[in-house]
């Protein structure tokens, strides 16, 4: 495994067993971007670039680790509330360049909501010219708040729509009955719903105790196969800010 830790770089160069699903839903229209082409017809040039985001103790970290293939992160039970700042690790995935941003927890970090906006923006900094895709991570599991207003405070902090550019990636997927079907839990569950309907419909679900690599190859394939949906001009996220520099270091 090979891991690159891109803090300080970034600031001056700018379960059903891991199964993917789609609800037959429209994509949000792709409107009011700033976007840059970064795609040839021989491939992606650049390394594919992730943003997670989620509410505290979704399992974040540990989702950036079984990408990337190894313990990067700070993660574990009762460390729910470890990452304070953005942070970029850059690893090789199947013989493919992924950087993956973890970013503090967007609700209960008791951070506040000034510091989480220069967070999220500094987590663009490190995805420079911009991400990819924005993974929302959930647990499959009852949680008090309401997950479609994650995407709308994501959405507000950037003054953009992000729903082009996203898709939910649940964890906890070990913890699924043999016959329990995601479906029917997304059914009850109307912020949910709403989150993944916003998102085009586009989910996958992890189990982040299963640590073969067939679930992050079937991440990369869906993510390229929605990318190969999009327009020239929008193969990922750019929002021109006046950025402050990354201030903090992340380390394993």
């Amino acid at each position: 495994m090979d891991i690159k830790d891109c803090g300080s770089a970034a600031s001056r160069s700018s379960a059903d067993g891991g199964s993917v699903r789609f609800l037959n839903t429209a994509a949000a229209p792709e409107e009011d971007f700033i976007s840059t082409l970064k795609m040839s017809k021989e491939g992606m040039k650049e390394p594919l670039k992730l943003v997670l985001l989620g509410p505290q103790g979704m399992g974040k970290s540990s989702t950036a680790n079984t990408i990337l293939g190894g313990d990067v992160f700070p993660s574990g039970v009762g460390m729910s509330d470890t990452t304070r700042s953005s942070c970029g690790k850059m690893g090789k995935v199947d013989g493919r360049e992924v950087m993956v941003v973890d970013t503090p927890a967007m609700y209960k970090s008791g951070l506040s909501d000034t510091v989480l906006k220069e967070e999220l923006k500094n987590a663009l900094i490190f995805c420079d010219p911009g991400p990819h895709v924005f993974l929302f991570v959930i647990a499959l599991e009852p949680i008090s708040f309401k997950h479609g207003e994650i995407l709308k405070k994501v959405n507000k902090t950037l003054c953009s729509d992000v729903s082009s550019f996203s898709m939910v990636l649940f964890t906890h997927g070990d913890k699924l009955k043999q016959r329990e079907k995601v479906d029917h839990i997304i059914e009850m569950d109307p912020g949910l719903k709403e989150l993944i309907e916003s998102c085009g419909g586009r989910y996958k679900v992890f189990n982040n105790e299963d640590k073969e690599k067939n679930q992050v190859e079937e991440l990369l394939v869906q993510i390229d196969d929605d990318m190969k949906k999009r327009s020239p001009e929008n193969m990922f996220f750019t929002k021109n800010y006046h950025l402050s520099p990354i201030t903090t270091s992340c380390k394993p």
